[in-house]
This record gives C-alpha cells, structure tokens and sequence, in this order.
C-alpha cells in the first residue's frame, strides 16, 4: 500500500485512510479485489463535515508542546470553516513557550478575528481567566469573542492535536534546534500548507535557516521525498516523522 498510495490519491483526489473504517462513518460502497497476488479491499464513506473531526495520528504525539482551541459563541471569519485548533506552545522543541498574551494573538490568527477581543479560558463556561500555569501540554483552551451569550460550548472528544501535523527531524546542526513540529491545517479542516515548497518555507521559518536550500524525506537517506501530492493528501502523513537535511 505504501508503494501505491501516490499513485492512488493522484487518481482519485480524495484522501485515504487505512482500515480500520472508524464506527462513525456512512459507507457507501465497499469491494474486494485481488492484484496479482494480493488482496485490495476498498471502502467508500461519506465525507465528514469541514473540521472538527478527531484526527487519527499514527500513534505519534507532537515534538513540541501544544494545546487544542475551541472556539465557543463565536464564527471563524475571512472565510474559515472549522471552530477546533491547535497552537504550539514551542517551535522548535526547547524553544521559548508562548504566554497568554501571543496565545491570543495566535488564536486571532487561526480564526481571522482580527479587530475582535478574544477572551480565553479553560472552561466552556469562560468563569476563569486564563493563567500562564494553565497553559499544559495537550490541554484544551476555549476562546470566544462574545462570551456573554456563550450557551453551549461543543467540546473536543480526541485525544492529541485537533489539527494535521507532522514532527520534524532536522539532521545536521540547526541555529533553533533538532525537532520541531508543522502544522498542515488550522483551524482543523482549513489547510495551511498547499504544496512541498509550502511545507520548505515552513521548515525554514521554524530552524532559522533563511533561504537556505532544504529536502524533505519521509526517510534519513532520501529515498522517500515528499511530494506535492503527499502534502495535498495531508491526512495520510498526520503525525509522521519528515526529516529536513539541508544543503550547507
């Protein structure tokens, strides 16, 4: 599967997922066939609603600390769909952490409430100000701009980042540091990074390597480049190890 799945999503320009199908989810069809000597089972379902969907990750957590967003009482604007999103605490790992005052200012970012006042808490029910102590590792923060008519506040069943992320491993001697994280969505459902060049730049920003020339690689010796069409279907590279080697 892994030998085919660029070739695969490059036909059919929608994402893949592995099997298990997640309870949730209406199938429409599903087939069974065989290719040479294997066996190819294949399920269509229908497509989740724009974001907020748990995100699957392969089993990786973030390289860096990170909380999830929810936004409450409040539309994403500048049209963004989606009300979960996540916000790294650091990047790259070991970094300095974010304070309350540039969570706020990364939330209005993620959401487009530019001109608005956000106001961040740890409950749906916006009765405690947010403390820098409260900013934990995989911890939930909910924000709004309108608290007062706050009724009901959907909250976040998974566990881990609410948004599509690889870890970065930068190998050679970075000026910021080894391991970093990309996120590929934010809010979750809105894509962030469209194309490989998209995720260099990212890459750049995040290890202080200015212009410099960098290869991406699902693999230490670059047998496994990323692609353009590995980034478009971001699903199936959420929470997988990207190495960065970059050309001194």
């Amino acid at each position: 599967m892994n030998d085919f799945e660029d070739y695969i999503y490059s036909t059919i320009k929608k994402p893949l997922r592995r099997y298990p199908v997640p309870p949730g989810d209406k199938m429409i069809i599903q087939e069974s066939t065989k290719i040479k000597e294997d066996a190819l089972d294949i399920t269509l379902v229908w497509a989740t609603g724009a974001g907020d969907t748990p995100r699957v990750s392969n089993g990786s957590s973030p390289a860096c600390g990170y909380v999830n967003v929810q936004l409450c009482g409040s539309s994403p604007q500048g049209g963004l769909e989606g009300k979960q999103g996540t916000v790294l605490l650091e990047n790259p790992a070991g970094s300095s952490k974010l304070d309350v005052k540039m969570l706020e200012e990364q939330v209005t970012l993620i959401f487009g409430l530019h001109g608005k006042k956000v106001k961040l808490s740890t409950t749906c029910h916006f009765n405690k100000e947010l403390k820098i102590s409260d900013l934990q590792n995989g911890k939930c923060i909910y924000a709004t701009t309108d608290f007062v008519s706050v009724k009901q506040c959907d909250i976040p069943q998974q566990n881990g980042p609410s948004c599509v992320f690889v870890n970065l491993t930068f190998c050679g001697k970075s000026p910021l540091g080894g391991r970093g994280v990309a996120i590929l969505e934010n809010p979750s459902g809105c894509r962030c990074v469209e194309t490989s060049k998209d995720l260099e730049n990212q890459v750049r920003v995040i290890f202080g390597l200015e212009n410099q020339k960098v290869t991406l690689s699902l693999s230490k010796d670059k047998k496994d480049l990323l692609t353009d069409n590995m980034v478009e279907n971001s699903e199936s590279l959420n929470g997988k190890e990207v190495f960065v080697l970059c050309d001194q």
